[in-house]
C-alpha cells in the first residue's frame, strides 16, 4: 500500500523544504492551508490526539506524541466531525506526513462544525478509554469508570444519579484533580465538563506517562 501512495502522492510532506523534490507541475497544484488545531489520529487498535500543522487536498502534516511508523494506514478525525483515511508516507521527530486515499475539500472538512447542543460549542476530539477514577460531589463520593475523555471533559459510567450542573471533582490515574460540572446523567452514564480544559501538552504528557506505565507493567 505504501508503494501505491509513494507513486501517487510521495511529495505530500507538508512544508516547502520537503516539496523541493516534487515535479514542477505537481508543486504548482499543491495548495497548503496552515492550521493549528487538535485532531484525533487512529491506527489499527489505537488512537491518540495530534496537532494538525498544515493540510492540502491530498495530505496533511501532524505533530504526534506517540510514534507511528511509515506505511501505517491511519484515520484522522477533525474537530468538525469529518474523518479522512490515509497512509503515513514520512515520519520525522514528532511529525508525520499523511497522504489521503482520496482528495478532500479542505474548506469542507475545516468549516462544517460538529455541534454539541448540550454545551453549545464545537466538541474537541475524544479518546475512547477504560480507566477507573474517583468522583466526588457534595452528595456522593464514589468509584466510577471513564469510557471516553477529551481535553474538555469525560464520559463516565456511574451507579447513581447526579443532578445536572452539580459541581464535581474527578481524580484520574496519574492526573491531578479535575473540577467540573455535571452536564447530564442518564441510563448509568454521565457527562462531566471540566471547569478548565486540559492543555494539549499536559494531556499528551499524561497519555505518554500512562503508556509507559502500561509497558512497564506488561514487561
Amino acid at each position: 500500500m505504501l508503494e501505491k501512495f509513494r507513486g501517487m502522492r510521495a511529495v505530500q510532506t507538508g512544508n516547502v523544504a520537503d516539496l523541493a523534490t516534487a515535479a514542477p507541475e505537481r508543486r504548482r497544484n499543491i495548495r497548503l492551508t496552515t492550521v493549528f488545531q487538535v485532531a484525533k489520529i487512529r491506527t489499527e487498535g489505537h488512537e491518540e490526539l495530534c496537532i494538525l500543522r498544515d493540510i492540502s487536498p491530498n495530505g496533511l502534516k501532524a505533530e504526534i506524541y506517540r510514534p507511528i511508523a511509515v506505511g501505517e494506514t491511519v484515520t484522522v478525525e477533525f474537530r468538525t466531525g469529518h474523518a479522512v483515511h490515509g497512509c503515513v508516507v514520512w515520519a520525522r521527530d514528532s511529525f508525520v506526513g499523511v497522504a489521503f486515499i482520496d482528495a478532500v475539500s479542505v474548506v469542507g472538512i475545516l468549516s462544517h462544525s460538529s455541534f454539541d447542543e448540550r454545551v453549545g460549542r464545537i466538541r474537541p476530539p475524544r479518546l475512547e478509554v477504560r480507566m477507573p477514577a474517583r468522583l466526588r460531589s457534595p452528595e456522593h463520593d464514589v468509584d466510577v469508570e471513564v469510557v471516553d475523555i477529551s481535553q474538555a471533559g469525560a464520559k463516565l459510567l456511574v451507579d447513581r444519579a447526579f443532578p445536572p450542573n452539580a459541581i464535581c471533582d474527578l481524580w484520574l490515574p496519574l492526573l491531578d484533580r479535575k473540577r467540573g460540572l455535571m452536564r447530564w446523567c442518564r441510563d448509568g452514564t454521565a457527562g462531566l465538563m471540566f471547569a478548565e480544559p486540559i492543555a494539549f501538552r499536559d494531556f499528551a504528557a499524561w497519555r505518554q506517562t500512562l503508556a509507559a506505565q502500561a509497558e512497564q507493567a506488561s514487561a
